[in-house]
């Protein structure tokens, strides 16, 4: 199993990683939880541990991803 992490960018300048989360729902809630409370002004990033190389891999999430938490609707797992 992979490490899911958050990585939060408070103020765009003092990173504080949060995690590991049992899996990348709880993961996504708490990014969501994150974005609700302190609005925008963070930057926050879903970072990754690879298990066997043990490499991490940090990604953005879309701005589809709170809009669509914001307005309600249901967002698409391009992941396949």
């Amino acid at each position: 199993m992979n490490g899911i992490y958050l990585l939060v960018i408070y103020g765009d300048i003092e990173p504080e990683l949060l995690g590991p989360f049992k899996d990348e729902d709880e993961r996504d809630a708490k990014a969501l939880k994150i974005r609700k409370e302190e609005g925008d002004r963070h930057g926050i990033f879903m970072l990754t541990v690879e298990e066997t190389t043990h490499k991490p891999e940090v990604n953005a999430y879309s701005g589809g991803f709170f809009e669509d938490a914001e307005t309600g609707k249901e967002t698409s797992d391009e992941s396949g």
